[in-house]
């Protein structure tokens, strides 16, 4: 099954993650409530008064059980550098949210996975002593 095609530069979505992984959004993880506070809905009435990152409402469930699944990255060597999402728990915890899995949302998770992944590789190089 091929990829679909982005809207753009950068999407909505992969925004979203690259900003939390950063370290913007509370991270994730250990700072779950925090981050959804942070994503608002477009259309929602004044989202930019409540929220510094407007999410469209069609990609809001899959930020959603992005965040719900933050406890779910495996984890490798002594530096337990995430390694990518434990994707045995994606189906379990969308059917506790009320989401419904499709192959769709399984591609946007996995794009945000892979964003959350290149933005902690680049700060790993970045803080690695010289």
């Amino acid at each position: 099954m091929g990829r679909r095609q982005r809207q753009g530069p950068q999407g909505k979505l992969t925004g979203a993650v690259r900003l939390w992984a950063s370290g913007g959004a509370g991270r994730g993880e250990d700072n779950r409530d925090d981050a959804e506070g942070f994503f608002g809905v477009a259309g929602d009435e004044n989202p930019a008064d409540d929220a510094p990152y407007v999410v469209w409402p069609e990609n809001r469930p899959a930020l959603e059980l992005f965040l719900a699944l933050g406890t779910q990255w495996r984890r490798a060597g002594l530096d337990g550098q995430a390694t990518g999402l434990d994707y045995g728990a994606i189906a379990p915890t969308a059917a506790l949210m009320g989401i419904t899995t499709t192959p769709e949302l399984f591609g946007d998770i996995r794009d945000m996975e892979q964003v959350a992944l290149e933005v902690w590789q680049e700060r790993l190089e970045r803080d690695r002593p010289q």
